[in-house]
């Protein structure tokens, strides 16, 4: 990989990682690698930093942040952030951006776990999560950079969908002491996501821990009630019932229910 962007934005170059050190420069790296495989005008790029009105020397000053970048970038530079149609463009491959290789292992994945190769899946996303090194672009003032915002919320939700269908995955196969320290980490981030919720409470059951399940659903009913006017959804409270009643389904009933 040659550029990060789950954490902060970092670019390999002939030194090794490195962080950009301006702000500005942050900025136009994320907006071109949010954008990558297409060009980006420098007066998109303006707009998506200075808003409307940019000061009048917005297009030089850009100029300048490209060629700090591009020595930074080093080698192969020319050929990585070329100049297209008056903007700029990351000419990458696939394999160059930690983004793209972690899209591409949570598809292999689902396409794993359809397959019923728990194993193979879990495997594969436990590899795509490691990928995350923090907030996806984590250095890099998202408001009032659309491109920016954008793609952190994608990447974020991607890595949750991730997340959900690691645990599934190590639920399924019986990891339930190995994963439910990760779990009650995970919910305690995102503590209104009811699958991850829905997820601790079947791994605390399945090491023992009743009491604890029942009190993780009180909890995060109280929240959803709280800041969301909210009831639990029907999988969370039929799975609280099955706590309830000492009868909890497996993992892969649990993920076959609508």
């Amino acid at each position: 990989m040659r550029f990060r962007v789950l954490g902060p934005v970092q670019v390999r170059g002939t030194a090794g990682w490195s962080t950009i050190r301006t702000t500005k420069q942050r900025q136009v790296l994320a907006i071109l690698l949010a954008r990558a495989g297409y060009a980006v005008s420098a007066d998109r790029i303006a707009t998506e930093i200075w808003g409307e009105h940019p000061p009048p020397t917005v297009i030089p000053a850009i100029r300048v942040y490209v060629m700090h970048l591009r020595r930074t970038i080093g080698a192969g530079a020319a050929r990585t952030l070329v100049t297209r149609n008056r903007g700029y463009e990351m000419a990458i491959d696939e394999s160059d951006l930690d983004a793209w290789v972690f899209d591409r292992l949570l598809r292999s994945a689902r396409h794993r776990m359809a397959q019923g190769d728990r194993p193979a899946a879990a495997a594969t996303l436990s590899e795509a999560l490691a990928l995350w090194q923090g907030p996806a672009m984590a250095d890099v003032p998202s408001g009032g950079t659309p491109a920016v915002a954008a793609e952190v919320t994608r990447l974020e939700h991607r890595r949750l969908s991730a997340a959900d269908l690691y645990f599934a995955a190590q639920l399924d196969l019986g990891r339930h002491a190995e994963v439910v320290d990760d779990l009650a980490e995970a919910v305690a981030r995102h503590p209104l996501r009811e699958p991850l919720r829905e997820q601790l409470m079947l791994a605390l059951y399945r090491c023992g821990r009743r009491v604890e399940a029942l009190h993780s659903y009180r909890r995060g009913r109280e929240l959803l009630v709280a800041e969301l006017g909210l009831e639990p959804g029907r999988r969370l409270h039929d799975l609280h019932q099955a706590i309830l009643a000492d009868r909890a389904p497996s993992a892969r009933d649990l993920a076959a229910r609508p």
